[in-house]
Order: C-alpha cells, then sequence, then structure tokens
C-alpha cells in the first residue's frame, strides 16, 4: 500500500506513509541497536541516521563490514 501512496499529495496519504516510515525507522534501528552490540563506532553511525533511508544504508554499511574478505580463487 505504501508503493501505491507514495507519490499522492492527499494530506492522509502523506501522513499514512509518514507514520509507516517513522515505525520501519524504529524497527530498523532496534535491529541495528543489536546488531551493533555495544561498538562505540557503530551506535554513533546509528545515531546520525535520522531518516529510514539512512537508517537502511547504515544496515547495509554494517553488513559489509561484518562480511569476511572474499579470498582469491
Amino acid at each position: 500500500m505504501r508503493r501505491e501512496l507514495r507519490n499522492s499529495t492527499a494530506p492522509a496519504d502523506i501522513g499514512f506513509c509518514t507514520k509507516l516510515d517513522r515505525l520501519r525507522y524504529e524497527q530498523w534501528k532496534t535491529l541495528l541497536l543489536v546488531y551493533a552490540d555495544g561498538i562505540p563506532d557503530r551506535l554513533a553511525r546509528i545515531e546520525k541516521a535520522k531518516t529510514l533511508i539512512d537508517i537502511q544504508r547504515v544496515f547495509i554499511e554494517l553488513v559489509d563490514e561484518s562480511r569476511p574478505a572474499s579470498q582469491p580463487s
């Protein structure tokens, strides 16, 4: 439903999308705080993320950092 309403200019639709984005932001942030495992650098990056897109980018960065470097075959 969010996808269908994203380009709407109706106040009710904008309000719905804003609330949904805020809920999703809070869910991502909660997940990342657990994933950060108390590491100060990670916690600082999470706190700097103020939007849903920002928090998703932090998630991608942290997961990428946690992956072992690829070994040449």
